[in-house]
């Protein structure tokens, strides 16, 4: 954990995003053992390179809920991000659709930062408060359905903006035959309320991935120590990341329905 901290503390100094790809060059071989890091990787890629997208916007202006499963759990589960689309179209009066907002959002949840892309993490979080304005939001909930897009809370976004984990959605997890844990230590915001966790304080093999030799190698050896923990059971979770380094894991919204939870719906 303490090379983690330390890797962080030294990204004060940006990374050229033109260097980027030769920076994940250099350590693709520590990359490579971790499935996380891996699929981190990717999403920034694809947020980087990514087109604009469409400028178009439907939904409440005042009260709104805007579900953001972020890039990284687009990438693993496409069927989540699609069951969104299906609660957009079937709640139009509650459900904020603005394609825009959504990718600055999740470019300013962390990832870019976390690559030491300081720079253009900031763009993102000017775009927010520029669009934010521009279509005149009051009070909008950003539902985070992937853990990484939580971290937006502790982003200084605009005024009225309010950031909370998808288990508001579901806030008990469907039951499984399976012997399930939850990814996470009690106090997790995430957590349901029927599930054990896993850790009893801090998850620190949670910690974003970060392109420092030191915090990759750290962040494996952390990993490790975790599956120990995990034994046999399965985990349930709502970090992207984990679906990939634990096969077998399950999304904590998985189950939920194809129609609308009551909490969005009403």
């Amino acid at each position: 954990m303490a090379d983690l901290r330390r890797a962080q503390r030294n990204l004060h100094d940006p990374v050229d995003p033109l260097r980027l790809e030769e920076r994940l060059g250099e350590l693709a071989p520590l990359i490579a053992r971790d499935a996380g890091a891996v699929l981190a990787a990717d999403a920034l890629r694809r947020l980087v390179q990514s087109e604009a997208p469409t400028d178009r916007s439907a939904g409440p202006r005042s009260g709104g809920v805007l579900l953001l499963p972020g890039k990284l759990l687009e990438l693993v589960r496409p069927d989540i991000d699609a069951r969104l689309r299906r609660w957009e179209a079937a709640t139009p009066a509650r459900l904020v659709r603005d394609p825009a907002l959504a990718t600055a959002l999740d470019r300013a949840s962390g990832l870019l930062s976390d690559f030491g892309l300081a720079t253009e993490h900031d763009a993102a979080l000017a775009e927010v408060c520029a669009i934010f304005a521009r279509r005149g939001y009051q009070d909008l909930t950003v539902v985070a359905i992937d853990r990484a897009i939580l971290r937006l809370g502790c982003q200084p976004l605009p005024a009225g903006v309010r950031v909370t984990p998808a288990t508001d959605l579901a806030p008990s997890a469907q039951p499984s035959d399976a012997a399930e844990v939850w990814d996470g230590p009690a106090q997790d915001p995430f957590r349901p309320v029927n599930l054990e966790a896993l850790e009893e304080g801090a998850d620190p093999a949670g910690a974003p991935v970060l392109l420092q030799r030191a915090a990759l190698e750290g962040l494996q050896r952390l990993l490790e120590s975790k599956r120990a923990r995990v034994g046999g059971r399965r985990l349930v979770t709502a970090d992207a990341r984990t679906l990939v380094r634990f096969p077998g894991s399950r999304h904590v919204l998985d189950g939920v329905g194809r129609q609308p939870p009551l909490e969005v719906a009403r």
